[in-house]
């Protein structure tokens, strides 16, 4: 079976494989780094926090904005 790759077709394609080119060339290998992008990732966005209100403002009659600050130092 033969097939057409339509790809070279597409509008940007020719720049976008030639900055593949590139990054192939010049660019860094970031593949040590596999499956620390979770760890990052829970690290910043923990799925628990601990919270404690610092603030507690009126905004309005029926609105009140809560200030929290992390319990964790």
């Amino acid at each position: 079976m033969n097939t057409k790759d339509y790809r070279p077709e597409i509008e940007g394609f020719a720049e976008i494989q030639r900055e593949i080119e590139v990054l192939r060339k010049y660019g860094l290998d970031y593949s040590i780094h596999r499956g620390k992008v979770s760890q990052i990732i829970n690290m910043l966005h923990p799925q628990r926090l601990s919270l404690q209100v610092s603030e507690v403002r009126q905004e309005t009659r029926t609105t009140k904005t809560f200030r929290l600050v992390s319990t964790d130092a």
